[in-house]
């Protein structure tokens, strides 16, 4: 079943589950979710991506190059699609732009996968760690419908295997 909250379509379960999330969210766990959702602003991805960058001198191109492509892509994603936030009354955190995909997750989720790669043996564990963190505290701060935040996942995923495939087809032409 479909509703229609403040203009934005959403599944009655989704907004079920985020007034339950709000209801029983205690104020630690939201000071938690302001400190991890800090991981996703767009300044700080840069800046982390960047500092890794300066351990792999041969990646700093194709990364940042894949994180302006995919910062750009999906503002205009958001822009085009313009879903509203969940209501006002769930809001924890202040917000700016429309819902979907949230940028924090999508954003947060490549910036710690292609930080990772560049510093750790076996990225995986902690991107995966970093990006659920991050996108569970979009829902826990209000300000994102759950399949937001699993838009923010697939987006993120879908351009890192987008500028792995590319890396690999260039690789292959050398």
């Amino acid at each position: 079943m479909t509703v229609v909250v403040s203009g934005a379509r959403c599944t009655a379960a989704e907004l079920r589950l985020l007034d339950w999330v709000h209801d029983r969210t205690s104020p630690p766990v939201v000071s938690a979710a302001r400190v991890v959702t800090v991981l996703g602003e767009t300044p700080m991805v840069w800046t982390v991506v960047g500092a890794s960058c300066l351990a792999r001198a041969d990646r700093w191109a194709p990364h940042l190059l894949t994180l302006a492509t995919a910062t750009a892509v999906r503002r205009v994603t958001a822009e085009l699609i313009s879903r509203q936030r969940p209501p006002e009354r769930l809001w924890r955190a202040s917000w700016s732009g429309p819902s979907f995909p949230s940028r924090h997750t999508a954003l947060g989720t490549l910036g710690l996968a292609l930080a990772a790669g560049n510093v750790l043996p076996r990225p995986a564990a902690v991107t995966v760690a970093g990006a659920a963190a991050i996108g569970l505290s979009r829902i826990v701060l209000g300000v994102h419908w759950p399949s937001d935040v699993l838009g923010g996942w697939l987006f993120a995923a879908a351009a890192l295997a987008s500028t792995r495939r590319a890396r690999g087809c260039c690789r292959d032409r050398s």
